[in-house]
């Protein structure tokens, strides 16, 4: 049916499905960790670490994607929403506030 659309497509952007590895530093201690990014739009990530982050803080993160044919992408972000997504795991749905690179 025309104009009809599966309710994953309705977002104002559409995201795509990633695995790749984040370095991501936290802006306001400098501290360093480890995640993996799930999904990616151009409006933000959801990026997965072992430890909540606060929400309402802001990350430098580096995607790093596993073909050399594609640079990394660096950015600045703000944590939307967290959620315990396994029990070592926690998902975070974080903003894009600025590209970097």
């Amino acid at each position: 049916m025309l104009g009809s659309r599966d309710y994953d497509e309705k977002r104002d952007f559409l995201r795509m499905a990633v695995e790749c590895p984040v370095h991501v530093t936290v802006t306001a201690t400098g501290e360093s960790l480890q995640g993996t990014a799930r999904n990616l739009s151009s409006s933000g990530l959801l990026l997965v670490c072992d430890r909540a982050l606060p929400v309402g803080g802001e990350l430098e993160v580096r995607l790093v994607p596993d073909r050399p044919l594609v640079p990394p992408l660096e950015a600045l972000v703000r944590v939307a929403r967290v959620d315990a997504g396994s029990l070592d795991a926690f998902e975070h749905g974080v903003e894009i506030v600025e590209i970097r690179r």
